[in-house]
C-alpha cells in the first residue's frame, strides 16, 4: 500500500482527497465514494463508476445508445 498524503480531519469530520488522486480516479463533484473498514483500515473506493455519465462522470440518469449520461449533459447537448 502506498501513502499518498496525510490530511487532517476538519471540524465537521471531513477530509480532502488530494487533486492528483481525484484526477487519477476520474472523480468529479458528485462522484460517490464508498467507505469501508477492512482489518482496522479505512478504505475509500469509487462506487457505481459504471453507472456514471460517460461525459462528466456524475450520476447518470439515462442510457442512450448504450451510453450512460446525466441530465446536465443531456441539457448541454440539447442547447448546442
Amino acid at each position: 500500500m502506498q501513502l499518498v498524503a496525510v490530511k487532517p480531519i476538519g471540524s465537521l469530520g471531513r477530509i480532502v482527497i488530494p487533486s492528483e488522486v481525484r484526477r487519477s480516479w476520474n472523480m468529479q463533484p458528485g462522484s460517490e465514494v464508498g467507505i469501508y473498514i477492512d482489518s482496522g483500515k479505512v478504505v475509500l473506493k469509487v462506487v457505481s463508476a459504471k453507472d456514471n455519465c460517460f461525459i462528466c462522470n456524475k450520476k447518470a440518469t439515462e442510457v442512450i445508445k448504450g451510453k450512460r449520461i446525466c441530465e446536465e449533459c443531456i441539457m448541454l447537448i440539447k442547447n448546442r
